[in-house]
């Protein structure tokens, strides 16, 4: 066979190899730009996620600031552990054991009282702060006084079931503010009355009653019979 008869052919090869080539590199080009343009946007969308948050933690900072106890001045929702710690510098790492995911610091008052800062585990942000007390039954009188002082009237008042996954009843009064809430637990128990101050998001809160089965106190009358826990109930629980 002559060079001649096959030139036609060997024209054609390159020709076709030439564009098979200039695809190559276009294909390989826009692959590039395809997994450019991908990357672009993850990273936007990070970018926006993370404004979220941002804008999410501040919102949580400046309201909880003026919600949390007094006692509890400096501290927070929001904070990393070391904000806590450097406000708090009597808060140690609570030894029990506690929700997965979370981690806890805990810090004795000076009136007694038990405070509770509870983090994410993997963040350690602030997510919430509880104040553990216990008060003589005289005392509840003053103690909701002082508390409608602080943070108005209460938005809610609440008896919650023993047949909850609480598995304790009480009695709690909330505050619901924006982004953060104010939930105030009453245990009335043999020992007396341990009550909770529970400052978390609006949220965690909602979620809070919802564990507890509680249902809303629609008149005078239902606080007649206040829930009370017996020792079986109390069998295995902390309570300050």
């Amino acid at each position: 066979m002559s060079l001649r008869s096959i030139a036609p052919a060997l024209i054609a090869l390159a020709v076709v190899g030439g564009g098979l080539a200039v695809f190559w590199f276009w294909s390989e080009a826009r692959q590039d730009a395809l997994v450019a343009e991908a990357r672009a946007e993850r990273e936007a969308r990070e970018e926006r996620e993370q404004e979220r948050l941002e804008r999410a933690t501040a919102r949580l900072r400046e309201e909880s600031a003026g919600l949390v106890p007094p006692m509890l001045e400096g501290v927070a929702l929001g904070q990393s552990e070391r904000e806590v710690r450097s406000a708090r510098p009597e808060a140690v790492t609570r030894r029990v054991r506690t929700p997965p995911g979370e981690f806890w610091l805990e810090e004795r008052l000076g009136n007694g009282a038990q405070a509770l800062f509870a983090f994410g585990d993997e963040e350690r942000v602030l997510q919430q702060v509880q104040v553990l007390s216990r008060i003589d039954p005289r005392g509840v009188g003053p103690h909701l006084t002082a508390m409608n002082e602080q943070y108005g009237r209460p938005t809610g008042v609440w008896r919650c079931s023993a047949q909850s996954a609480a598995g304790v009843p009480t009695l709690r009064f909330t505050w619901r503010k924006s982004h953060v809430s104010v939930q105030d637990i009453f245990l009335v128990h043999p020992g007396g009355v341990s009550i909770t101050l529970y400052v978390a998001p609006t949220e965690t809160i909602r979620q809070s009653l919802t564990i507890g089965g509680c249902r809303p106190v629609r008149s005078r009358e239902d606080l007649d019979d206040l829930p009370f826990a017996t020792p079986e109930m109390l069998q295995g629980r902390e309570v300050q």
